[in-house]
């Protein structure tokens, strides 16, 4: 064969590589978002972030293999790379890695949760002491204030007196 339509052949051959890994990529956007949930306007702001850098990249390969002119066998080579990928591996991909990711996810939170126990038993402890230490000192406030306005009126009393 020629050398440039083997040249031609690698560059189809990396169009149909480059829709792979757009599709990839995005299953794996779909995995995060499936293990953590999101809102509607961040799901759009991760879309539309997606889409801008996978347009960089498509044109950095258009640039680097074909000085920048877009072909039409390039374009299909990525949409059959997207749809290649998307009908053998991505629903497997998706599924079990979903499943993976939640368990390890469920897991970390079980961790951190025993391993925050002691603190949150130190806690209550200490609330339910402070809460008495609090109470102590209500009632010696309130002995003092008694205290204080007898004292008051014995005072008064007596200065009235005189």
């Amino acid at each position: 064969m020629s050398p440039s339509i083997m040249e031609e052949v690698y560059f189809f051959l990396h169009s149909l590589l480059m829709g792979v890994m757009i599709t990839f990529v995005y299953d794996v956007l779909i995995i995060f978002r499936q293990v953590i949930r999101h809102n509607h306007f961040c799901i759009s702001l991760e879309d539309l972030l997606f889409w801008i850098v996978c347009a960089i990249g498509i044109f950095a390969m258009l640039y680097q293999e074909n000085n920048g002119v877009p072909r039409w066998f390039a374009i299909v080579g990525a949409a059959v790379g997207m749809m290649l990928y998307k009908v053998t591996f991505s629903r497997l991909f998706i599924k079990l890695m979903t499943k993976v990711l939640t368990a390890v996810l469920h897991a970390f939170v079980k961790v951190v949760a025993i391993m925050v126990k002691p603190f949150a038993f130190a806690g209550r402890k200490m609330k339910k002491c402070s809460s008495r230490i609090g109470v102590f000192f209500k009632k010696i406030g309130r002995f003092f204030k008694k205290k204080l306005t007898v004292c008051r009126k014995v005072f008064r009393i007596i200065l009235c007196k005189r």
